[in-house]
């Protein structure tokens, strides 16, 4: 699975990606090489895919930070944790809402410091905003009109409609110092090699481009945390080679996609090595470029869809870890999630019969290789992209491919390094694209991501939403209700309507739900999440990983 991308609406993930590491326990100092290390001196080794090499980024505005960027060095108002639904204050203590929810505010907790020893206040979250507005777009905040300081610790931002969401969505933007900050020219290219930010790890104490430690931050705001001296970052090619560091027990915490877990990780040392798969990722989703024929024909996109054998998919990639995807783009497992609507529109079961019927009753005619043909005579071959790092999504890309074929349509599946896929789908210089989900706190950041017309741009302009650039006029005036909905009854009603639009008009085709990988290595570290304590997720890539940094301790 990708790297380093915050599941969000409005970021994305960026991949550097191979690792020249030793086998065995991560060594800094004397202490730290033993079993069970002292707070002291006990380096934690995070294990992730998608890395041959690091440059010093850790810009937090930047889609190519480094790992730890976003999760241990920089920090959010709110950490948001899908496991439990629970919005956990960090860097602000409370908030209260304006009415109708046009305004909401922050109450910032006093005594918090900037690893440089200066005060955290709210002119820290102004500036932040103003970076994302003046270098980035608005960071993906079009509903933000303004952020105020009301004073030293109270940030109050004013939406341009009423926007119930945004507790989950502004509050999760980490914040970056402006004293910092304000001095930078040009925020966009700026690789912030030595970095200032109120996470609990925020020293680079090493660095080279095969592996790197951030150390612990001196002035961090929770006492006694963390309980550790730092983290080790390692760099590894691909899920293979992380695979490989991890069951040899070189790694402490990993969220990998292991093939047959119990069998290639957990057997390997039973007493130590634990796995939780939370089902809470997002949907996984096939991105077809909507601004192009026939992919611009919901009929050619259902068909796709009923082609693709989702449970034998998944079963070949994943084994029993996720769930298939289906027509509401929803997981099951999500609290808002209509059955009744999924069952009723059934695009998303393999049909390879009434698929060949659809295409065959709207024109598109086999040609005499038995690939069909578009009215201008084209042939309907198109190349599928995924990350190369990936090899989870390659396979389940490949699958997919042959499924495709059976209904007269090639697919020839083209893996890249993430970064210039991503590239390719933000530009929209693609045909179809084998993505990864999008998760947000309630149903709306997944279809506005993918419906609302205010997230399209022409194509060759930047689009860190709404890949496919799929404008659906009514899906977006449900979105605005469901913004406007202050109370859980109301924003039920409205994603129902938004699960049937989606039902409808099929604007990508769900795949499979993304479990929330997560593997603990417990020989040197314990306090890992789990099933009985979900506390948080096992990723160590999303914001509520810090949750998990603050509570690991070293084994006594």
């Amino acid at each position: 699975m990708p790297s380093e991308h915050r599941l969000r609406k409005h970021k994305l993930l960026a991949i550097c990606a191979t690792a020249l590491v030793t086998a065995g326990t991560p060594v800094l100092t004397e202490a730290a090489a033993s079993g069970a290390p002292a707070a002291s001196n006990a380096i934690l080794t995070i294990g992730r895919e998608g890395n041959t090499v690091f440059s010093r980024n850790f810009n937090p505005f930047s889609p190519n930070a480094d790992l730890g960027t976003t999760t241990a060095v920089y920090e959010p108002l709110v950490v948001y944790t899908p496991t439990n639904g629970r919005y956990t204050p960090w860097l602000a203590s409370s908030w209260t809402w304006g009415p109708k929810a046009t305004s909401l505010s922050f109450h910032l907790r006093h005594g918090v410091q900037w690893s440089d020893g200066q005060p955290f206040n709210a002119q820290d979250v102004v500036y932040t905003f103003h970076v994302l507005k003046r270098y980035f777009a608005g960071g993906g905040f079009p509903f933000v009109k303004s952020v105020t300081a009301v004073n030293a610790y109270t940030a109050k931002f004013a939406f341009t409609e009423p926007f119930a969401p945004a507790l989950g969505l502004v509050g999760g933007q980490v914040i970056a110092p402006a004293h910092i900050w304000s001095k930078i020219a040009n925020p966009v290219t700026y690789t912030n090699p030595n970095p200032v930010g109120t996470g609990p790890f925020t020293q680079v104490t090493s660095f080279t481009p095969e592996v790197y430690v951030l150390g612990r931050n001196p002035h961090y705001w929770q006492p006694g945390k963390p309980y550790f001296a730092g983290i080790r970052y390692p760099a590894y090619a691909g899920n293979p080679q992380a695979q490989a560091a991890t069951a040899s027990g070189e790694v402490d915490w990993a969220d990998l996609y292991f093939p047959n877990v119990d069998k290639t990780y957990v057997a390997k040392d039973p007493k130590h090595f634990h796995y939780w798969f939370a089902q809470t990722g997002g949907t996984v989703t096939l991105v077809l470029n909507t601004t192009m024929a026939p992919f611009n024909n919901v009929v050619v996109r259902k068909a796709i869809s009923m082609a693709i054998n989702r449970q034998a998919n998944v079963n070949s990639v994943y084994g029993p870890y996720t769930a298939v995807g289906n027509s509401t783009g929803l997981s099951p497992t999500s609290n808002y999630f209509d059955k009744a609507i999924a069952k009723a529109d059934n695009w998303t079961s393999q049909n390879v019969v009434k698929a060949n019927a659809m295409l065959n009753a709207a024109g598109y005619k086999k040609g005499p290789n038995g690939i069909r043909l578009m009215p201008d005579g084209k042939p309907m071959s198109f190349t599928l992209e995924t990350g190369g790092t990936s090899t989870d999504y390659v396979q389940s890309a490949q699958n997919i491919a042959a499924n495709v074929k059976k209904i007269g349509i090639d697919m020839v599946v083209t893996p890249k390094a993430w970064n210039n896929v991503i590239s390719d789908v933000q530009l929209g210089h693609f045909q179809a694209a084998h993505m990864f989900g999008v998760l947000g706190t309630t149903p709306y950041t997944f279809y506005d991501f993918f419906m609302g017309c205010g997230n399209v741009v022409p194509v060759g302009q930047n689009a860190t939403q709404n890949w496919a650039r799929f404008c659906d006029k009514k899906a977006t005036r449900l979105l605005a209700d469901f913004a406007a909905a202050t109370t859980p009854a109301a924003q039920h009603r409205i994603a129902d309507s938004l699960q049937a639009e989606f039902a409808a008009t099929a604007p990508v085709i769900p795949l499979f739900t993304q479990p929330d990988w997560g593997e603990f290595n417990t020989t040197r570290f314990t306090g890992w999440p789990s099933a009985a304590d979900p506390y948080a997720t096992g990723q160590s890539r999303y914001p509520g990983a810090v949750l998990v940094l603050t509570t690991v301790k070293p084994v006594a």
